[in-house]
């Protein structure tokens, strides 16, 4: 199971990743976004897609483990480290560009400058969404300066990762028969429950950098919930994988893959013009990881279609895009101020594209100078002589 990337999961990758990056589209004009003028109003519940399918690598690289191998600081910090070169260099590039094109539409201040700096590198590092920013910064809202503001979600499953591991890598059966179903469920439902959204109240329970819960972003759960999900999603498949599925039951478990994602999307587009309440992210919730366990389990007719590299490389190229958009979020309607906001997204998404290509490009090259700039600095340690 899932010996090379899943290449449904791929596709919907770079789907999900697009509807993130269209629902902030509203940074336009903002106040035209309850009015329905913008795409993917619940947009930002795209990102829950991305929680799930962490888990689901979650657990892929623990299974990958022999049971009897004792967890060591050293594997942990390799796994650590792993997460961090998979997305550093290329958010480095794109916080240096963002930093310099948005500061250069709105400031000329050199002390709102440096300020403006020091509130806005630390979004570079892993732990933002548990209040690790620069001052100043109100203690409430988490209200500072960024220039990538899609940093908290990076933060969130980083930080998740980090406390799930160990505990995943210590008790595996009882991680994943106990903890990671019964802690998916609960921490969930504490969420809607806390923020009220199943009361019918308007907050956003995925505005992850601005709501703040117990010392940490409502990100942060989130994250923890839905990587537990997907973990369960990865036992049950599992569980299932040597099952074999008639031909009818392919069929219907592709209609429940399809059903499970375009009910989430729909959910997402719609649940404005059709006056939904925010009660309703839960199904949204529910039917995305119904769609993600199909897609994971690989037994679906459609599955085939999507096995390929094509859709494999949209899986891999998601990560540009979701880095790259907001410079033009925040700074197009300034050098574009006279056109509609039609063409204005279209804009958008066309550079949001090209700079995702010109960055995807430049990370390997990146790296390489890196490297050569550290061994500038730091001498290689002399091999030592054997007898």
């Amino acid at each position: 199971m899932m010996k090379k990337r899943n290449g449904a999961l791929s596709f919907w990758a770079f789907i999900f990743c697009m509807i993130f990056v269209l629902h902030y589209a509203y940074f336009f004009d903002p106040t035209k976004l309850e009015k329905g003028a913008f795409y993917f109003y619940r947009g930002e519940l795209a990102i829950d897609f991305f929680f799930i399918v962490a888990g689901i690598l979650l657990a892929k690289t623990v299974n990958g483990i022999p049971d009897d191998r004792a967890l060591t600081w050293r594997e942990y910090g390799g796994y650590l480290k792993g997460k961090l070169r998979f997305y550093l260099p290329a958010f480095v590039i794109c916080w240096a560009v963002s930093f310099v094109v948005i500061n250069k539409a709105y400031t000329t201040d050199v002390n709102t400058l440096l300020n403006n700096f020091l509130t806005s590198l630390l979004e570079m590092l892993p732990f933002r969404s548990v209040g690790f920013n620069a001052a100043p910064v109100d203690n409430i809202t988490f209200v500072g300066y960024r220039v990538m503001d899609q940093a908290w979600v990076i933060s969130a499953a980083f930080i998740a990762l980090a406390l799930l591991y160990p505990l995943y890598r210590r008790g595996r059966k009882r991680f994943e028969y106990y903890i990671a179903p019964v802690g998916a469920v609960l921490l969930l439902c504490f969420l809607f429950f806390r923020t009220k959204v199943l009361s019918g109240d308007n907050l956003l329970i995925l505005d992850g950098k601005n709501k703040y819960l117990f010392y940490s972003f409502i990100g942060t759960y989130k994250a923890l919930a839905e990587i537990l999900a997907g973990v369960t999603s990865y036992v049950i498949v599992r569980h299932f994988s040597t099952r074999p599925v008639s031909k009818a039951k392919s069929h219907l478990l592709s209609l429940v893959e399809l059903g499970g994602y375009l009910a989430a999307i729909c959910y997402m587009q719609f649940m404005l013009r059709f006056e939904l309440p925010k009660m309703f992210d839960f199904l949204a919730i529910g039917a995305m990881l119904l769609g993600v366990t199909v897609s994971l389990s690989e037994k679906s007719s459609i599955s085939k279609l999507f096995n390929n590299q094509v859709f494999r490389f949209l899986g891999r190229f998601s990560l540009y895009p979701f880095l790259t958009f907001m410079v033009f979020a925040k700074t197009l309607p300034h050098f574009l101020p006279d056109i509609g906001l039609k063409m204005l997204t279209l804009i958008y998404l066309a550079l949001t594209l090209i700079f995702a290509i010109i960055v995807m490009l430049l990370e390997k090259p990146f790296v390489k100078l890196a490297k050569s700039m550290k061994r500038l600095f730091i001498k290689p340690q002399p091999k030592k002589e054997t007898a």
